[in-house]
């Protein structure tokens, strides 16, 4: 019996161990609706993003507004699936990039304005 007790913990601490380390693979998904937006070349007057997604209530679609930013860092609504990134730059030319779940995609405008679409599959 006294044999039981250790080999009984040392099987509940396996089941914890494992159920912990799958919970770091959902981490990364959800790093998915983190989205940093960085204007390297220039300043953003007006920076609208809009989410989407199928299973999006509209209450959680509201668009981000901001105004006179060069970086700004949101979490988008749970279930979006892709959303659209429009900019109105305050010079001529702005250059940047935007991050998700550590990768980056560059982008850039030579007449004032900026629009995107990103789906978050191509972030994963």
């Amino acid at each position: 019996m006294k044999k039981l007790i250790p080999l009984f913990l040392l099987l509940l601490s396996t089941v914890v161990i494992t159920s912990c380390s799958s919970d770091d693979n959902s981490s990364s998904i959800n790093n998915l609706n983190n989205v940093e937006i960085i204007l390297t070349k220039g300043k953003a007057s007006s920076l609208e993003v809009n989410p989407y997604g199928e299973n999006i209530d509209n209450d959680l679609a509201d668009k981000f507004k901001y105004s006179n930013v060069n970086k700004v860092n949101f979490t988008l609504p749970k279930h979006t699936e892709y959303f659209r990134l429009t900019i109105q730059g305050n010079q001529k030319q702005f250059e940047g990039y935007l991050k998700i779940n550590g990768k980056t995609w560059d982008f850039n405008s030579l007449d004032w304005y900026y629009q995107g679409t990103y789906y978050l599959s191509d972030f994963k």
